[in-house]
């Protein structure tokens, strides 16, 4: 097996564990048997079984089968079924087959990996959807600048959104208490940062519409996702730092699709995630989140380009904030 390629079940594996509330991971799926069928193509596995949600049979669940390519280290789509009323599937799938996705709307997605789908062979299973998925808001991270006299500074996020992760790890009000200079950041406790870290989850997190049915936003080809960040950034005025540290996390999450909904989301727009309490006040905050959505191929859908806020000339001077996040929309809350 290829690193890229451990590399991706390794972080598959991590990150359906943070999903679970379980200390242990239990796959949502079951192999009933592993057969060699000689009706079955070599170049063929033949995959049977039902999907259930809270030990029920599930109708018209989309079961997709996706294929790795070693060149570009991403996965495509290769195969989509339904199940039919009494829940069950049937798809002849190749043996290159990287792993499965299994969903229905009101549900979460379910993924069947870590399974070998040999050429002329008949695999039964059974399919367990998840509860509906949790949106991450990802990666919020706070950097503070300071080019005057150091200065003493509280940091609070305010929101009804359940943390999950903050670093340096924050107070039980949900703040920072740090110090400011032309150095950096410095907590209580002397250590240095480049920056404040949290994230949280919710639930049914939802892009911005105009009218019925009309999304703010815009639907890109990911192989353009770079120099199309670093137009929306700049022009945002985040500096070459904020910038990489943007593009280097995001990036390669976009590119995993052919296409993606993009919606920004700037400063007061941000308070419907979070609200920043910062003391003293800074003289100049900028406030940048992006949520997406990917796409095997272009979507359908009404969307109502909208840029970003632009302005003219911003002196970044004195106390200053910026924070960059986002979070990913799965398609059954779209």
């Amino acid at each position: 097996m290829s690193i890229k390629k451990s590399l991706f079940l390794l972080l598959l594996f991590v990150a359906l564990g943070f999903q679970s509330k379980s200390p242990e991971y239990v796959p949502p799926f079951k192999i009933i048997s592993d057969t060699i069928d000689k009706s079955v193509p070599a170049d063929k596995c033949l995959v049977t079984g039902v999907v259930t949600y809270n030990e029920k049979t599930v109708n018209e669940a989309t079961v997709k089968a996706y294929d790795y390519d070693e060149a570009s280290g991403y996965t495509q789509m290769t195969l989509l079924v339904n199940s039919d009323k009494l829940g069950r599937i049937r798809m002849s799938v190749d043996s290159s087959t990287f792993f499965l996705t299994a969903w229905k709307p009101g549900t979460g997605t379910a993924y069947i990996e870590g399974v070998k789908f040999k050429g002329g062979h008949h695999i039964v299973m059974e399919i367990y959807l998840p509860d509906e998925e949790m949106e991450v808001v990802e990666k919020p991270v706070v950097y503070l600048y300071n080019n005057k006299e150091p200065l003493d500074a509280s940091v609070q996020v305010d929101t009804d959104m359940e943390m999950i992760f903050s670093y340096p790890q924050l107070n039980k009000n949900n703040s920072w208490n740090v110090n400011v200079n032309a150095e950096g950041i410095r907590t209580e406790n002397g250590s240095k940062y480049p920056y404040l870290f949290w994230e949280a989850e919710t639930k049914g997190y939802e892009f911005y519409t105009r009218r019925e049915g009309l999304i703010l936003g815009q639907i890109i080809k990911t192989d353009t996702a770079v120099p199309y960040l670093e137009n929306k950034l700049t022009s945002l005025h985040l500096n070459s730092t904020e910038i990489t540290d943007f593009i280097t996390y995001w990036g390669p999450r976009l590119q995993q699709m052919e296409y993606a909904l993009i919606q920004f989301k700037t400063d007061e727009e941000v308070d419907d995630i979070a609200h920043l309490n910062i003391t003293p006040q800074p003289d100049w905050i900028r406030r940048v989140y992006m949520v997406f959505t990917g796409f095997e191929k272009e979507p359908a859908l009404k969307v109502l380009d909208v840029s970003p806020m632009e302005e003219g000339l911003v002196k970044r001077e004195g106390f200053h904030v910026v924070e960059w996040g986002g979070s990913e929309i799965s398609r059954i809350n779209l």
